[in-house]
């Protein structure tokens, strides 16, 4: 496709291309999120064959959804092999923000080679999770004490060859 704009389904909806996705560096892929499910709340592209991402993403909301914390849209599900990206959306990068909810691209979702956009789980949650992971690792890699006799005489106290009064 050279430049253009492909937009799957009517509001949400699924497009597929039975053969080969290419798009031009000028090209912008419209995608629509009014919720979580695919083909029915958000747009998806089947690809049948290869991929190779070029041009732009658009990411727009639809029917007043306004998404939330720790979500997944798959977008993309390709048959075949998926390479390249969206002009400046690299992996795990922020495509689009809505009110202070950013949306993160995956070009690995799915099977590995599928494109999917997702939030990041709440703020108070990722530290809740990040003081149990430290908790956990705070334990496990705390040196432990080596166990050293102590032996009471009469001249005082002795450990390991060493004598105090």
């Amino acid at each position: 496709m050279e430049g253009g704009t492909v937009a799957p389904g009517n509001s949400a909806g699924l497009t597929t291309v039975t053969g080969n996705y290419a798009p031009s560096s000028g090209s912008t892929l419209e995608i629509e999120l009014a919720g979580l499910m695919a083909d029915v709340e958000h747009d998806r592209l089947l690809v049948q064959g290869n991929a190779a991402f070029d041009g732009f993403l658009d990411v727009l909301l639809d029917g007043g959804f306004q998404p939330g914390a720790d979500q997944r849209f798959g977008i993309i599900d390709v048959e075949g092999t998926a390479s390249g990206q969206f002009a400046g959306a690299p992996q795990g990068s922020v495509v689009a923000t809505f009110g202070s909810v950013d949306v993160f691209i995956d070009y690995q979702g799915g099977n590995g080679n599928d494109v999917e956009l997702f939030t990041i789980p709440e703020p108070a949650a990722s530290i809740l999770i990040g003081v149990v992971l430290c908790g956990l690792g705070v334990v496990r890699g705390r040196p432990r004490r080596s166990k050293r006799k102590i032996q009471r005489t009469a001249a005082g106290c002795s450990r390991s060859g060493e004598s105090f009064p």
